[in-house]
């Protein structure tokens, strides 16, 4: 990554962090780009998506000040005692997903008209909503105007979600005038200043003096120059795709209670040459199968024209389990969503039978399979390197 990525990356954490103290949890996951990822909970996946704020007290869930969802006391004291069932629930907005709920968090999804149930629902297609625009205020449609004209500066985040949020009216008009001040108070949103006009001083013709008269000065022109034209910067090719980087299981078993194995990387000859010398991300998250995750374990990898291999070991407890799936992803980073360079690369091990890689899932379908199958970056625990 260069400088620049890494500077507003911090920016965008640095906004979120004031966000998040001022209690504005929902500008400040769309900020950090959390609505596009799966609902982590507790630092495990608790929805295959994300789960708006005003939904979250219904299931027990509360927002910490740096942004952490989390189980309330009394729900996780519940949850001793309770089992938790995978449902498919449709809410009223029509998005269908699959996700773990206890008894009692059943009947409060119920009462928020959500329709649960433990058949495939979510295999049925949709009818979309009829979703007619609203009217805006001359006050709304006048900023909107003035940044479609270049005289308002505005965020990206805010230019791109904000304003179609409330073309659309996904928020109202209310949210949406609340947060354009707020950005004007920080100084995050500001107007073009009018450049004055240039005035050109009259020429101005000496009197002609008696008895002699004195000759009138010539009118000089001067020369036009034209400025040189500023050379736009080259563009740069940061394109990824799944075809970059293969995958191959060197070996793997359960021993003693602990994954035990290696996975080779190769930079393929679509490798893109940005990424040369630049650190990209594996996740390997080792699952039961009932899908349970066990745990998430995060490691760099760094190729060059000359080196386009790396072998990643791994020993991991496995918590008794004797038989588990193994899944591999390799990213690039997490703010643009991230890309991936390869699709999801799974093995079943266990402890005597050699292990069996698997056919790719999800991730054939690109970044938005990737993310929906693994939990977020921003939230894994364990940041130590596994090589």
């Amino acid at each position: 990554m260069t400088n620049g990525h890494w500077a507003r990356q911090d920016e965008k954490k640095a906004q979120a962090a004031i966000l998040y103290a001022q209690g504005k949890i929902q500008e400040a996951d769309y900020l950090l780009g959390a609505h596009l990822h799966p609902q982590i909970v507790d630092g495990v996946i608790y929805s295959s998506t994300y789960i708006p704020v005003n939904e979250r007290d219904a299931l027990g869930l509360i927002t910490d000040i740096d942004g952490n969802v989390k189980k309330k006391v009394e729900d996780v004291v519940m949850s001793v005692s309770e089992t938790s069932t995978w449902y498919y629930v449709k809410k009223p907005s029509g998005t269908c997903v699959r996700q773990k709920l206890t008894p009692s968090s059943v009947e409060k999804a119920k009462s928020l008209g959500w329709i649960v149930s433990l058949t495939d629902i979510c295999a049925q297609e949709p009818t979309p909503p009829v979703v007619t625009p609203p009217t805006l205020s001359a006050q709304t449609q006048k900023i909107i105007d003035d940044w479609h004209n270049h005289q308002l500066i505005l965020p990206a985040w805010f230019a791109n979600n904000n304003i179609n949020w409330v073309i659309s009216g996904h928020i109202t008009e209310s949210d949406f005038l609340k947060g354009f001040n707020d950005l004007l108070h920080q100084h995050l949103a500001y107007y073009v200043t009018e450049t004055p006009p240039v005035v050109t001083p009259p020429v101005v013709t000496p009197p002609v003096v008696t008895p002699e008269p004195i000759p009138e000065p010539p009118v000089v022109t001067p020369p036009v120059v034209t400025p040189e034209p500023i050379p736009e910067p080259p563009q740069i090719d940061d394109s990824i795709n799944t075809n970059m980087v293969t995958q191959q299981v060197i070996n793997f078993n359960i021993i003693n209670g602990r994954a035990v194995g290696s996975i080779k990387f190769v930079a393929t000859n679509n490798f893109n040459p940005y990424y040369y010398n630049k650190e990209i991300i594996n996740l390997v998250q080792f699952k039961t199968p009932n899908g349970v995750t066990l745990l998430v374990k995060e490691n760099r990898l760094r190729f060059t024209e000359t080196e386009r291999d790396e072998i990643i070991n791994y020993d991991e407890s496995v918590q008794e389990n004797t038989r588990i799936t193994v899944e591999s992803f390799v990213w690039e980073w997490i703010d643009k969503p991230a890309g991936a360079f390869s699709s999801k690369y799974t093995i079943d091990i266990s402890e005597k039978e050699p292990p069996k890689p698997m056919t790719t899932g999800f991730m054939g379908a690109g970044v938005a399979g990737a993310i929906a199958g693994l939990i977020l970056i921003g939230f894994i625990a364990d940041h130590k390197r596994g090589k």
